[in-house]
């Protein structure tokens, strides 16, 4: 059966950047909600914004995401379907939707310690609809972020942007 996150607080599934190993993520969903309407909730987040270490061999496959969305019936909030953060590597996301977010798929920095950089990114097969940033990669620290990513067979439908790595 498959895991289930409605409405949870800062993060739905979270790896928690503490060098987690071969975790699979299958047909696994996640609805956003007015919890903790912070600005930093995720559906799925991988690796950490303070934690050094990150997370490896990660698989997302056939998860969907709904409602994380900047305006929510109940509260306004900035929530992001799925985040990576350095240093995390080995992360495949195939054949997910993410749907109604504000950010579709975040990849950026650990604020701790800049060089350390996310690597080995498959994105394939992924549908995203109705974002307001479909992607936010983030190219702009001193070492930038992303190594080796590999971007294929992606659906964009009625988002702001489409397919514009910022």
């Amino acid at each position: 059966d498959a895991c289930v996150s409605i409405n949870d607080g800062i993060s739905g599934f979270d790896l928690h950047g503490v060098r987690s190993f071969h975790t699979h993520f299958r047909d696994c969903r996640a609805y956003g909600g007015p919890l903790l309407a912070a600005n930093n909730k995720s559906a799925f987040r991988i690796g950490n914004t303070s934690h050094t270490c990150g997370d490896y061999d990660v698989l997302m496959e056939n998860c969907y995401v709904f409602g994380c969305n900047a305006v929510n019936n109940l509260a306004t909030y900035t929530g992001t379907a799925f985040e990576m953060f350095g240093a995390s590597s080995g992360v495949v996301v195939r054949g997910c939707s993410f749907s109604d977010c504000s950010v579709g798929m975040r990849i950026g920095n650990n604020s701790n310690f800049d060089a350390e950089l996310n690597t080995d990114i498959v994105v394939e097969g992924c549908e995203f609809k109705r974002m307001t940033t479909m992607l936010d990669i983030d190219g702009e620290s001193t070492n930038k972020d992303v190594r080796r990513m590999i971007f294929s067979n992606n659906t964009s439908i009625q988002n702001s942007n489409h397919f514009v790595f910022i």
